[in-house]
């Protein structure tokens, strides 16, 4: 009983987190393109602030990891990569 109230209240937290969140840049389309990948961000998954905010030097690595099962879900089926 105990560890399907962890599994709810960690399903919760992400959802919390994922209801304030926003796109941010990913990726480089390609080299030649000026187009980035935008993937969805929870909140406290990006820094905008970060020195190396650009592309991939935002991204929180450590909360990423913790929520990476949800995300992974996230970005897959509910909010997908966008190229602009």
């Amino acid at each position: 009983m105990v560890a399907g109230g962890g599994v709810l209240l960690y399903v919760l937290v992400y959802v919390l987190l994922s209801a304030s969140g926003k796109y941010e840049p990913y990726s480089l389309v390609s080299i030649r393109s000026e187009n980035l990948v935008y993937a969805w961000a929870p909140r406290g998954f990006y820094d905008a602030s970060h020195p190396w905010s650009s592309l991939a030097g935002g991204w929180h690595r450590k909360v990423i990891f913790a929520f990476y099962p949800l995300w992974l879900l996230d970005i897959r089926y509910v909010h997908e990569y966008k190229i602009m």
